[in-house]
């Protein structure tokens, strides 16, 4: 019986709240990471027409091995310098334990990974002894996909497509899309990894009662 404008004022409210608790984590990654975007139009408010669409996306990286979702951000472009922010990150969260990133064709990304884990070379399949982590290119015309990180975004569109749209600034879309996060990292099981959720696999050191685990999130952003 709660009205839909009370649980989206919720929403607002408690994500930032879980989310100091969620980004603070150390994360036990594998060997690999897979990066990519995914595109969304969003209609702004008091705009009408094609002046009122904003062609923006949400960009994330997922940990191989136990689906977490390292790191993500919903911007209005996919510049180099949004791409950092996003790798940097990660690079926060993991350190030294990854030996490979993939990614698409997107001609930002070797600028990126570069910059934020330290790659020397990478076209030609030639990698330098220096390199500190691989950067596999992955085209689609080529028959070959990112299967983990893409079968993340059938999830999160299955959830996306039934919503409305977002509302009119891209704030309360970032909060929306960080909630998704949340919810896919730390709430929902996951078939693929047997029924657990991906942080108890990428953070075992933190253990969420199965009982109301939005509660307990809740609690614990409070107290960090």
């Amino acid at each position: 019986g709660v009205n839909h404008s009370t649980i989206y004022r919720w929403i607002i409210k408690y994500v930032p709240i879980m989310e100091n608790f969620t980004e603070s984590q150390g994360i036990k990654a594998g060997w690999q990471l897979q990066g990519d975007e995914v595109e969304y139009k969003r209609r702004a408010s008091g705009l009408k027409g094609h002046k009122g669409v904003k062609e923006e996306y949400f960009i994330d990286i997922i940990d191989m091995d136990s689906r977490y979702l390292v790191s993500t951000d919903y911007q209005g472009d996919r510049t180099t310098k949004t791409l950092n922010k996003v790798y940097y990150n990660a690079k926060r969260k993991v350190g030294n334990q990854v030996k490979v990133i993939s990614t698409d064709g997107l001609v930002a990304y070797p600028r990126t990974i570069k910059k934020t884990f330290g790659l020397k070379t990478h076209h030609g399949g030639k990698v330098a002894s220096t390199s500190k982590v691989i950067h596999q290119i992955i085209k689609s015309d080529s028959g070959k996909f990112n299967y983990k990180v893409e079968r993340f975004h059938n999830t999160l569109r299955e959830r996306t497509k039934v919503m409305r749209g977002f509302h009119g600034c891209i704030t309360s879309a970032q909060t929306l899309m960080k909630g998704f996060e949340i919810y896919y990292n730390w709430v929902r099981n996951h078939q693929g990894i047997e029924g657990l959720t991906p942080s108890q696999l990428a953070c075992p050191q933190v253990s969420i009662p199965e009982k109301n685990k939005w509660l307990e999130i809740i609690n614990r952003g409070y107290n960090d």
